[in-house]
């Protein structure tokens, strides 16, 4: 066993460690008859477009993969080759999620399938690759179960399946525990009505997955404190805002909106205004009209969020030179934006086997993540090469969220925000020529 794992390029060091985790694979038969046998099972995987460099990851980090029978890698290849997975797709799935081969293909990945291809799934392979769990759903309990209550929500049985293909581990939401439980405080505390939790869940799907107690009642309470009443219709239109933490994300945004002149009332109207980054758009943004003596109020945030700089420039301040708007950001200081709580570990969702089967006790995957990127200290320089050009750049200073007065705290040199010149009437901007504080080229 050692000389044949060797002749793959596994070193003394690696085998060690494999062994170490996997004594029983010693065990194991090297060339075994009836197609079975270790040699048998490389042989399959490499076959379905895995390089040998590949399968050395793999069987380091997930050992027990060696006592899969070869026929089982097969069968499960050949079925995903069907559903439209490459080559190269299959062997990626496999070495990010090799514990699909514990499925049964009978009993539970063709069911899965069948039931996916009669709600309307075509893009099979997306929805493989994004959520190999999906073949551990029971398809009359769980799958059929999720798509009724989505009935039920008025979404149409042509939207559901571009639900799933966009979010399929939605698939995986308990219904009694979860999801019902949603609609009911939807309904009760938000005063929704099914089609807009339909109209809801289509714009974004991932809302199901979310928690009612940890991430969507403290969002309610942060709207109604800063007085917006109609809560149900900020949800409605920007879902994605139940999915930012409250202390770190929200109120800080909401601070710097409070600074700049602008109320619950703008929020109201555009509630999207928290998909926003604070630090890119929103921030150099609103100062800039500060800076030139222009009311906030004076304009939809929908416009000063305009898709990009340019539009900003020349559509929502009527021509301003882009150039004058990217000077202006580089003499902003820097902000620091408090850093969001980490994620706490979230009660299992079904679709996932156990990690060891009664049927085949000596195999125990388990799956670790490589954070390690090609070229990553090339691309770090580069970064870092930025930032410092930035850095130079900008005013001298910082600006930082402070949790404890929850307040923005400037600390560094002159005034902050700046402020331009007065706006000079049209007759004395002619008088005095194409002259601009930033340069000669803004035109307001």
């Amino acid at each position: 066993f050692v000389q044949f794992m060797k002749e793959l390029g596994f070193h003394e060091k690696a085998l060690r460690y494999i062994l170490g985790r996997r004594p029983s694979l010693i065990s194991l038969p090297l060339y075994g008859g009836d197609g079975e046998g270790v040699s048998k099972t490389i042989a399959a995987l490499i076959a379905f477009g895995m390089t040998r460099r590949q399968l050395r990851v793999l069987v380091t980090t997930s050992p027990g993969v060696l006592a899969m029978p070869p026929n089982k890698v097969g069968v499960v290849g050949k079925m995903l080759q069907e559903e439209g997975l490459s080559r190269a797709d299959i062997a990626s799935l496999l070495r990010k999620s090799p514990w699909v081969l514990l499925y049964d293909v009978k009993a539970e990945v063709g069911p899965v399938l069948e039931c996916l291809r009669s709600i309307g799934v075509s893009d099979m392979a997306n929805v493989v690759k994004a959520y190999p769990q999906v073949f551990g759903l029971d398809p009359e309990e769980q799958i059929l179960r999720v798509c009724g209550v989505l009935l039920e929500c008025d979404v149409g049985t042509g939207s559901i399946p571009s639900m799933i293909q966009i979010c399929p581990s939605l698939l995986s939401v308990p219904v009694d525990d979860h999801l019902l439980p949603m609609l009911d405080y939807f309904q009760a505390d938000l005063d929704l009505r099914l089609p807009e939790i339909g109209k809801m869940f289509r714009a974004y799907p991932g809302t199901m997955l979310l928690s009612v107690d940890r991430d969507i009642r403290p969002t309610e309470e942060f709207l109604r404190d800063v007085g917006i009443k109609n809560v149900g219709r900020v949800v409605t239109l920007s879902p994605a805002i139940l999915t930012f933490d409250v202390g770190t994300q929200l109120v800080p945004k909401m601070r710097f909106l409070d600074k700049v002149g602008l109320t619950s009332y703008d929020m109201a109207n555009f509630p999207q205004v928290f998909n926003f980054p604070l630090d890119r758009i929103i921030r150099p943004r609103l100062l800039f009209l500060v800076y030139l003596r222009i009311p906030t109020i004076s304009k939809p945030l929908k416009h000063i969020l305009a898709p990009t700089d340019f539009d900003f420039c020349n559509i929502t301040l009527g021509g301003v030179n882009i150039s004058s708007y990217d000077k202006f950001v580089g003499t902003l200081p820097p902000i620091e934006l408090p850093n969001p709580p980490k994620a706490s570990k979230r009660p299992p969702l079904p679709g996932k086997p156990s990690l060891i089967r009664e049927e085949n006790e000596k195999i125990m995957l388990r799956v670790k993540g490589d954070a390690r990127l090609a070229d990553y200290k090339q691309l770090k320089a580069v970064l870092q090469k930025k930032q410092q050009e930035n850095k130079k750049r900008q005013q001298k200073g910082r600006e930082f969220f402070d949790l404890e007065r929850s307040q923005w705290v400037y600390e560094g040199e002159g005034t902050f925000p700046p402020k331009g010149p007065p706006v000079q009437s049209e007759e004395k901007r002619r008088g005095a020529g194409n002259r601009s504080s930033l340069d000669d080229g803004m035109q307001l």
